[in-house]
């Protein structure tokens, strides 16, 4: 990476942020559609929480074994104009292959579009299954496409910082990113009322 020596804090910050987008998934789907939200309420708290404590632990650990506080990592502004341009353009898309998805190949082509498009961003699903999946190919499948589209983004982020920062980081991210699906899973499989 370009600042090796701070490997622990940008991982924490990433898993921070994995933790901040489990919050905010959850955020959209109970504006959206309160009884999905309500439904995938227990997972997305579980899988945001290991985050935050991973992303806490690895951000200590740096701090306690680093002399770096100088050193800050150049950060961009979310809020830049091409950027919500570009989510806006994004989302319209997702919703739209959604539509095309449930119509034609209903639960299975939403599953492939909730999988495709978490590889790049996980909220646009969340809203379009917030907004029109549940109505159209119900609950369950709806709740479905949303961790299928986060599971996708953590892999997709797990590989992106392994090729970026090597071992070092790669692989504080997996394990972050396996702790946190091993607790959303677990919520599942001891509620799978959940999902019915």
């Amino acid at each position: 990476p370009d600042h090796p020596d701070q490997v622990g804090a940008l991982a924490g910050g990433a898993v921070l942020a994995n933790a901040v987008m489990a919050l905010r998934v959850l955020t959209i789907l109970g504006l959206i559609n309160l009884e999905l939200g309500v439904r995938l309420a227990a997972p997305l708290a579980g899988i945001g929480l290991v985050y935050l404590l991973t992303g806490a632990l690895l951000v200590r650990s740096e701090r306690d074994t680093g002399d770096h506080a100088n050193e800050t990592p150049l950060i961009n502004n979310p809020l830049d104009l091409a950027t919500v341009l570009k989510f806006g353009l994004f989302l319209a898309l997702v919703m739209v292959l959604s539509r095309i998805a449930t119509h034609f190949a209903g639960p299975a082509g939403v599953y492939a579009i909730a999988l495709l498009s978490g590889m790049a961003d996980v909220d646009a699903i969340a809203l379009a299954m917030g907004r029109q999946g549940a109505a159209e190919i119900g609950l369950q499948a709806a709740g479905i496409a949303v961790l299928l589209a986060i599971a996708s983004n953590t892999v997709v982020k797990t590989a992106m910082g392994w090729t970026l920062g090597g071992r070092a980081l790669g692989g504080r991210l997996a394990i972050a990113s396996t702790l946190a699906m091993i607790a959303g899973a677990a919520i599942l499989w001891m509620s799978p009322k959940i999902l019915s």
